[in-house]
């Protein structure tokens, strides 16, 4: 993966916190994430930034991304050229991350903006990745059932004890988070957790409460279900002990706008 990089403004030192956000087609759930979670974050007291990786979008989300840029100076955009999926989106956000602590989080509100504190606090305790685990999910149960079984097969295939593999607000500590660059590709973002217990991280999760989509809709759609033979494959690999696990997708190339640094030389 690559990510070609435009500088708006002067790269800077360490940060305590970074918070990257994938987003695709989210025009109207940006700027309250972005707000919800900074008023937590400035309850904290500690330096922190957000950036917004637009997996190429196709409606409004990069202008938002831009526009709240411009008042807000912990906010930088990154931007893929076209869709690449959530992965390749991470990776690019990770690349780029200055936090000494690297937070992530889906852009569409589902969940509780308090429970990235519970999720810094547990991470402080000494572990490398926390896992937020939903216990009270708001999705339908045509998207419960098959997680379930997902999560299953891999604790079983894996010996990784976590419930929601797929969780999108997970803390790393920046050594973890830069481990996973290589694999900014396909599905596997899903066996992150796997992948750092595998290489002798420690990882453990948080229960939190889920909340509804407030706006667009999800990007659960029947062609995952198309894409977990070969998730299962990835899971064998990883269980395997094998580096780099075999996959269809490939990485993505992308272009940075908007207040976008490129990574410190040191």
């Amino acid at each position: 993966m690559s990510a070609a990089a435009q500088t708006t403004d002067k790269p800077g030192g360490a940060l305590a916190i970074t918070v990257v956000l994938p987003a695709y087609n989210e025009a109207g759930n940006i700027d309250g994430c972005c707000r919800q979670i900074s008023d937590v974050l400035d309850d904290v007291g500690l330096d922190y930034e957000f950036i917004f990786v637009d997996d190429g979008s196709t409606d409004a989300t990069w202008e938002e991304i831009c526009a709240l840029s411009e008042h807000d100076k912990h906010v930088h955009g990154l931007r893929h050229r076209g869709r690449s999926g959530k992965a390749a989106a991470l990776a690019t956000g990770f690349m780029y991350s200055r936090g000494t602590i690297v937070v992530t989080c889906d852009a569409d509100l589902q969940y509780d903006p308090r429970d990235v504190k519970r999720l810094i606090d547990r991470l402080l305790q000494g572990y490398d990745m926390v896992s937020a685990y939903k216990v009270c999910r708001q999705d339908p149960l045509s998207k419960r059932l098959p997680s379930h079984f997902f999560n299953f097969f891999v604790r079983k295939m894996t010996g990784v004890q976590l419930h929601d593999m797929n969780a999108g607000l997970k803390a790393y500590r920046q050594d973890a988070a830069h481990e996973l660059i290589p694999y900014g590709y396909g599905e596997l973002h899903r066996f992150f957790a796997v992948i750092l217990a595998k290489k002798g991280y420690t990882v453990t999760e948080v229960e939190v409460e889920a909340r509804p989509r407030s706006n667009g809709r999800s990007k659960y759609g029947a062609e995952r279900f198309l894409r977990g033979a070969m998730d299962f494959l990835t899971v064998f690999f990883l269980s395997g002990y094998v580096d780099r696990p075999l996959h269809l997708l490939g990485g993505a190339d992308s272009d940075t706008k908007c207040n976008a640094r490129p990574p410190d030389d040191g």
